[in-house]
């Protein structure tokens, strides 16, 4: 049987980078006034103008920042964040941080159970920074005016730019998305249908908006139309970001990242972006092997695969720094010490689990970005990634903006749920979400200096690969010698610690040729590849070729096949190998092995090259679903689960241990199983999870823990590696005798052929019916093999053999109508196996057969078919035979309950300074030196870890308030401690060395003030200035009207003292619309009409104000004048008290609840911020007295602690689950804290202020200027003559008064001087007749 006659190996990796190392481009560019490398071409060419126009490099980054917006709106744009390093030639090196924020309304659980919300739509938005940053550096370094950078972009998209390769690949992959969302698809869609490649997009939204910046600068972003448009499109749509956030956003100005690293300077971006740090330490590292000999060739991969790692572990650490102090952990980064004490781990020999590394966390999936590198002839640099994170980010563009909003929430973590998935580490607490933080990033802007001097200005877009891809850029040109454009060329590797496709340490090839076994060397150094992102790279690619003949082969006997030979190619590729396989022909590809990642992989080349992939022995998981060309032939682990549950329900047992493989593909494989106990009331008593480099001393811990929980029913799910250790370990623990069961799931079985100290042990195997073939094949093998002795042929090898057969046979069924895919779905036959035929593209055996493991061998002792029973091969109702547990006994282990063995002692460290009695309250009696515990916290611990009967021995924390020296002195004590008790907030420092359960209180801190009781309440709706502005015009209004209407209005008419009474009476009698005078003129009727739409106005709005602060007190702080009290010692209190909603001058810190009262009511302090549970505690206390404001929840509630990985952890969390789920834990606050306590609004009133109101005021004020205007028209016109004739007397008394005058002075003489006045007058008389 050739069922694998030949296979070729081809290394291209080695090979590629040393020719690429050894290649030299004779060209360059030289450019006198500098250059501008973009992701587009446009854009380049646009900074390329800039510079030539005399501006220089910070200008035309804004120009060519703004351009990628434009044409490359899935990757960047004003509607996302950036980061920037910008070196001025002879000066200062800045690094502007414009990130994308959280808004002001997010909160850590704000995604609750939907965690794709966060991914795309408008909720995974954050507050937009590009613009600001860009407007920012302009400032302080820009040449050229502002408009002249921005109206490039607004012209781009006015007057139309086609759609690129790279953004018609983007609109495909998110073809879906863009068809949903209205303003992509008014751009990007017509008839239904993506526009083609090369179409002219018209974004006319975007072009209006960008002029507003051009004109406004960035205010008309944030503070002007553009932000007021854009934060009502998002709030139309269901999102939290309104224009407060927008108004609220500020650019971080930092300093630089800075490493000296073989001779040269870099300088990268500091936290929130991991990427500068991340590169200096990766180089740090590879510094120590001495470059280029230590990083080069195949053991110089593995070096940088190993750097990468451990980066990659470190970095979840990082965080924004103004909420985590990140401090120590970028010192370490950039420490060539700390590089030299990770360099002395890396074993130039193998690689190891991801948790060898330190990747506590799971590693945040960044995406997309641009970047683009500037210089000019001042050697000005500017390095600037830009992102809106997604492909087209929140898949949302605004319609009245044309801005596509960024979902870069997504690179956020949020607290993992309990009982959730085993293969998933838990996310970094350093990045949880925090209104107005900074979520962390790979983003790597970096610029290399050589004496001072700009060398190079690089970086990369490409979200998370974006550390490798320039740690490698910079290897290849300054240690490699590789030119500039050979060094972005070369192939790169890529690896994120917990990505890992490890193909060729599992496999074994044969020589066509020779047809004998040829062993995989893993000193060629592919073993040691971990490739992560294929589709980027061309890494590395195999070739096998299977040659099925008919000539004197088993399969083909009795075919009746009119082709003499069937020849189907089987190729195993990675990355860019769908060209290969099509060049190459190769109609299928067949993988062996159990990895789902290895898988994954496979099925995504499968599927683009539309190439069935054939797994084998793969676990089954809803993430390879998608798949549609991959085909999967394996055990059924639903029927196995059944099985499983089936066994253990048939013997009573009520809970089993859980003792599995802690590595990826074994704890994916075991979900579906423990799902499954769940759902049929088989608790998880406790469970364990050894990786293969566990030591026996870390095994017999573990297991004498379960043991002592009373553990008697184990599940073992783990490969041969780890059992050889497990068994003997349990022997000495005294868990291989009576009174125990080891149950192995079938993965297990196959996995490992050890017998040692597994005598009772019952295994669930996939069942194999036996038949003269498989004997006559197995036979025929050992033979090709030289009946070596111990062969034994495998259920996979079986698989295999059925699988080639398939292949064989569906390959003659190809037509012209028809695929390979689907012929190999429709056929059907009779292998070795048993009857195989593929159904929902997998073929699942879900026949098992359950066998006792004993001194001689295996003993088969039933089966489980895949209808739901047991079965012997006759009855079908019982097992077979009867089962010899551990010890020899047959009879069956009692299956202890929960607690059900010698009650163990719990010791448990209980907080001990009584500060908050109701919380919790300790004392020892001095006599008998008992100490004792009661409050709300005692009695949910109590309440949740009563199912499982422990004696509790409570032992008091004499060391004050600072619960992180607690949490220290329970990781470093293991032998006098347990478990720790009291109000013990959860915190992510602490988290690192014990672990806490769920919390059992409310989340969030706030804020207690004493209840309003000022009598002037009704005038704090509006402020000073509007009060005395409404007041002045009452009284203007009732002048006007007044002088409107005093001539022929009798009303307005009478003495002084009346009119004065009118003119104030009329005025305010509109407040309440009781004036009676009635009016005859329509100007003083237009007055009053508009006077009287404005006191409505005015009115309502008072009327509503007041009801709302009558309704809910304010609490207000004045960070100058106000104190603020706070728990002494608290350091959560602390932070608090730091962030900018507090940053008060003075604080002060109390002990008890009392001291906070007293200090509220004589006024010492105007303010108590606390977490929710000691507030509660002093307005129980004090009921009647103070309000209290919920703030938003940024702290994690109270949690008890226990030592890293005690088993109660779990089981003290559901405790807690179940108590919440059942009202036990309210009826616990209801005894605790009586009556649940009203709170005041999260968000207070503040008073109206005459600003607000200032376009009602200048309307009502034009409105009467106006009025005025008319009226002096019309008395003018009434008037004019005698005005007239008044003037003119006027003016001849003054021209006679100047004769005289004249006359006097050239003849001095009194009679001429009357004599002239009089006929002056008589003159004026005369006229005026």
């Amino acid at each position: 049987m050739s069922l694998v006659r030949t296979a070729l190996i081809a290394l291209f990796l080695v090979a590629f980078l040393q020719n690429a190392a050894g290649q030299k481009r004779p060209q360059s560019i030289v450019k006198p006034r500098g250059a501008v490398a973009t992701d587009d071409g446009r854009c380049s060419e646009i900074g390329m103008s800039v510079l030539q126009q005399g501006g220089n490099a910070i200008d035309a980054s804004v120009a060519a920042a703004l351009c990628l917006g434009v044409v490359s709106p899935a990757s960047s744009g004003i509607g996302g964040g950036a980061f920037t390093v910008v070196k001025i030639a002879g000066g200062e090196a800045i690094a502007y941080d414009s990130r994308e924020t959280a808004p002001l309304r997010a909160t850590e659980n704000m995604y609750g159970s939907n965690p794709d919300l966060k991914k795309k739509g408008v909720l995974s938005a954050g507050v937009p920074g590009e613009l600001a940053g860009l407007f920012t550096a302009w400032k302080q370094h820009g040449k050229l005016p502002w408009k002249q950078l921005v109206t490039p972009a607004e012209k781009l998209a006015e007057g139309g730019f086609r759609i690129s390769k790279y953004l018609y690949m983007q609109l495909n992959a998110t073809r879906a998305d863009v068809l949903a969302d209205k303003g992509l698809s008014e751009l990007f869609v017509s008839n239904g249908q993506l526009k083609k490649l090369g179409t002219i997009i018209h974004n006319r939204k975007l072009a209006f908006t960008l002029k507003q910046i051009a004109e406004n600068g960035p205010k008309a972003f944030y503070n002007g139309t553009v932000g007021v448009n854009l934060a009502s499109d998002i709030s139309k749509a269901g999102g939290i970001i309104t224009l407060k956030d927008l108004q609220s956003y500020r650019v971080k100005v930092r300093k630089p990242l800075s490493a000296n690293i073989l001779g040269y300077e870099l300088l990268g971006m500091p936290p929130p972006s991991s990427g500068g740090a991340a590169m200096m330490l990766v180089l740090n590292i590879l510094s120590q092997y001495g470059i280029p000999s230590g990083v080069s060739g195949s053991l110089g991969v593995h070096r940088l695969i190993e750097a990468l790692k451990h980066a990659f572990a470190v970095r979840m650490n990082l965080a924004d720094p103004d909420f985590v102090d990140v401090t120590k952990v970028v010192s370490d980064m950039l420490s060539p010490e700390f590089a030299k004490d990770l360099k002395t781990k890396i074993n130039d020999d193998k690689t190891f689990d991801p948790k060898y590394y330190g990747g506590m966390w799971n590693q945040i999936n960044h995406h997309g970005t641009c970047h683009f590198s500037i210089i000019d002839s001042e050697r000005n640099a500017v390095s600037m990634t830009t992102t809106v994170n997604g492909y087209f980010g929140a898949v949302m563009l605004s319609p009245s903006t044309g801005i596509v909003l960024n979902n870069q929430m997504d690179d956020f973590t949020i607290p993992a749920k309990s009982g959730g998935d085993l293969n998933v580490p838990p996310p970094a607490p350093a990045s949880f979400i925090r209104p107005g933080k900074r979520p962390l990033s790979s983003m790597s802007p970096t610029i290399v200096l050589k004496d001072g001097k700009v060398k190079a200005v690089v970086g990369a877009s490409g979200g998370a690969n974006i550390i490798a891809a320039t740690t490698e850029v910079f290897l290849n040109h300054f240690f490699l010698k590789m030119d500039p454009l050979s060094s972005v060329l070369a192939p790169r590797i890529y690896h994120q610690v917990l990505y890992i496709f490890d193909l060729l340490p599992s496999m074994y090839l044969l020589n066509n040729s020779s047809r004998q076994k040829v062993q995989y060397n893993p000193k060629l150094g592919a073993q040691r590849f971990g490739i992560q992102n294929p589709i980027l790279v061309s890494l590395l690619v195999l070739f096998l070729s299977f040659d099925c003949s008919s000539q004197n082969d088993d399969v083909y006997q009795g075919s009746g096949s009119d082709y003499e030979r069937v020849r189907i190619r089987v190729g195993l590729v990675f990355d860019l190998a769908v060209d290969l396989l099509q060049s190459e022909e190769v109609e299928a590809i067949i993988i062996g092995g159990d990895s789902i990642l290895e898988t994954k992989l496979l099925a995504e080349i499968g599927e683009k090259a539309r190439v069935p992939v054939i797994s084998i022995n793969s676990p089954i998981s809803s993430s390879l679903s998608r798949y549609s060309h991959l085909i999967q032939v394996t055990h059924d682990s639903s029927s196995e689960a059944k099985g499983i549950t089936a066994f253990i329900h048939g013997f009573d047992w009520n809970s089993v241990g859980l003792v599995y493989e802690d590595e990826d593909d074994w704890r994916d494989s075991m979900q579906q199983l423990v799902d499954h106990f769940y759902e049929n009331g088989v608790g998880i008593q406790s469970k364990a999870g050894f990786a293969v480099s566990s030591t026996q001393e870390m095994v017999m811990d573990r297991l004498g823990k379960m043991k002592d929980l009373g553990t008697s029913v184990f599940v073992v799910h783990s490969s041969e590696v780890t059992a050889t250790r497990l068994f003997p370990c349990a022997e000495r623990l005294g868990m291989m005798g009576e009174g125990f069961a080891w149950i192995l799931t079938s993965k297990s079985m196959s996995s490992f052929h050890g017998k040692e100290a597994m005598e009772g042990v019952v295994g669930f195997k996939t069942y194999i019916p036996m038949s003269k073939e498989l004997q006559n094949f197995t036979l025929g093998l050992r033979s090709s093999l030289g009946n070596r002795d111990g062969f034994r042929l495998s259920i996979s090898g079986v698989w295999a053999h059925d699988v080639a057969w398939a292949l064989a046979r569906s390959a003659e069924m190809v037509n012209a109508s028809s695929t390979l895919l689907e012929a190999i779905t429709e056929c059907r036959f009779k292998g070795l196996s048993g009857d195989f035929q593929v159904k929902d593209n997998k073929f699942l055996s879900d026949k098992f057969e359950i066998v006792n493991l004993l001194e001689s061998g295996e003993r088969r002792i039933g089966f489980w078919n895949g209808n739901g029973s047991f079965s012997s091969r006759r009855h079908f109702n019982k097992l077979e035979e009867t089962i010899i547990w551990p010890g020899g006994s047959a009879q069956t282990p009692g299956g202890r309950v929960l607690g059900e063995s010698k009650r163990r002692k719990l010791r448990v460290l209980v907080t001990s300074s009584n500060r908050f009695p109701r919380l919790m309250k300790v004392e020892t009696d001095s006599a008998t030196n008992v100490t004792t515990a009661e409050g709300f916290c005692i009695e949910v611990f109590r309440a949740a870890i009563s199912p499982f009967d422990y004696e509790l021995e409570f032992i008091p924390w004499r060391n004050g308030s600072n619960y992180n020296r607690l949490a220290y002195a329970l990781y470093s004590q293991k032998d006098k401690y347990d478990a720790a008790v009291g109000d013990i907030t959860i915190t992510a420092n602490r988290s690192m060395y014990v672990d806490f359960t769920m919390p059992f209180t409310e989340m969030g801190l706030g804020t207690v003030a004493p209840k309003e009781t000022n009598m002037w309440v009704f005038f704090h709706p509006l402020t000073r200035d509007l009060w005395i502005t409404s007041a002045a015009f009452f009284v203007l209004t009732g002048f006007i009207v007044w002088l409107i209407e005093k001539p022929k209005n009798k009303d307005f008419q009478g003495s002084w003292s009346k009119q004065i009474g009118i003119i104030f009476w009329f005025g305010f009698s509109t407040l309440v619309y009781a004036h009676r005078e009635k009016l005859q003129h329509n100007l003083s009727r237009f007055v009053v009409t508009v006077w009287v739409f404005a006191v409505l106005i005015l009115t309502a709005s008072y009327t509503a104000t007041l009801t709302s602060m009558m309704t809910v007190q304010q609490i207000q702080f004045n960070s100058n004048e106000d104190s603020v009290g706070h728990l002494s010692g608290s350091l959560i209190a602390k932070m608090a008290l730091t962030s900018p909603r507090f940053r008060p001058t003075n604080t002060k810190g109390l002990n008890t609840s009392i001291e906070y009262a007293q200090a509220l009511l004589n006024n010492s302090v105007s303010f108590i911020v606390d977490e929710l549970p000691y507030l509660k505690v002093l307005l129980v206390e004090h009921p009647g007295k103070f309000l209290m404001v919920k703030a938003q929840c940024n702290t994690n509630g109270f949690g008890f602690m226990f030592q890293k990985g005690h088993e109660l952890v779990p089981l003290v969390s559901k405790g807690i689950l179940n108590l919440r789920t059942s009202d036990k834990l309210i009826d616990m606050e209801k005894r605790w804290f009586e009556n649940q306590l009203p709170y005041t609004a999260d968000d207070t009133l503040n008073p109206i202020t005459l600003f607000r109101f200032r376009g009602l005021f200048m309307i009502t004020g034009v409105s009467f200027a106006f009025a005025l205007l008319v009226l002096l028209i019309l008395w003018l016109r009434d008037t004019w003559e005698d005005l007239m004739s008044s003037v003119n007397i006027f003016l001849s008394q003054r021209l006679v008064n100047f004769r005289i005058l004249f006359a006097r002075t050239i003849h001095p003489n009194p009679l001429a001087d009357a004599a002239i006045g009089e006929n002056a007058v008589q003159m004026a008389q005369r006229n005026n007749r």
